[in-house]
């Protein structure tokens, strides 16, 4: 895709998101900042983020809810590896939503082999 086929493409892209609506001016400032100002934003509920079964179901439902408003449109989700994208991406393939999934990995192994958050390492405290 050249940079003039993005520029068309970027504002047909909408997010899905599990944060509450009052976070909404928030998400549109982080959108605008990175180029979707013109994307919508489909957000959950102050309920929908309280557990990781909530999350899910709301993306899940957000998603269904777009695949009827745009019943000719083809959807793919592109996620990342917390709050629940991968079993979204399972669902919505089950579901024969979405013709792909492309997951981001935010997760860095550890030498034991454990994921670590790349961005916020948990701290460590010495006993001594």
């Amino acid at each position: 895709v050249n940079g003039n086929e993005w520029s068309a493409l970027k504002d047909r892209v909408t997010f899905v998101t599990a944060r509450p609506q009052w976070l909404d001016g928030w998400t549109r400032r982080e959108l605008t900042r990175h180029g979707f100002a013109s994307s919508v934003a489909l957000t959950g509920s102050a309920y929908s983020f309280i557990t990781p079964a909530q999350i899910l179901r709301r993306k899940v439902d957000q998603c269904k809810r777009m695949a009827r408003l745009f019943p000719s449109a083809r959807l793919i989700l592109i996620g990342d590896s917390g709050q629940r994208d991968i079993d979204l991406g399972k669902e919505l393939l089950r579901l024969s939503l979405v013709d792909a999934v492309f997951i981001h990995d935010i997760f860095e192994p550890l030498a034991a082999g454990s994921p670590e958050l790349v961005p916020h390492p948990p701290e460590r405290h010495s006993l001594s």
